[in-house]
């Protein structure tokens, strides 16, 4: 897993989403939406991000299953 990366995260009530790895920290992952991270990636900026343990990243995903 790496910044750029797509994750499958578990959220609140057990949902699950497809999000942005934004960063690695030695507790958490900094994720974002991938519509966030395109849109900070293309004005030069870090994206706005929100930590999440490392248990509830379910897995790697592949870019071309993203949801919105």
């Amino acid at each position: 897993m790496q910044p750029g990366d797509f994750v499958l995260v578990r959220v609140f009530g057990n949902k699950e989403l497809i999000r942005r790895v934004v960063a690695l920290k030695k507790d958490c992952v900094l994720i974002c939406t991938n519509e966030e991270y395109e849109r900070a990636i293309s004005e030069g900026r870090e994206p706005i991000s929100v930590g999440f343990k490392y248990e509830d990243i379910l897995g790697k995903m592949q870019p071309k299953t993203q949801e919105k």
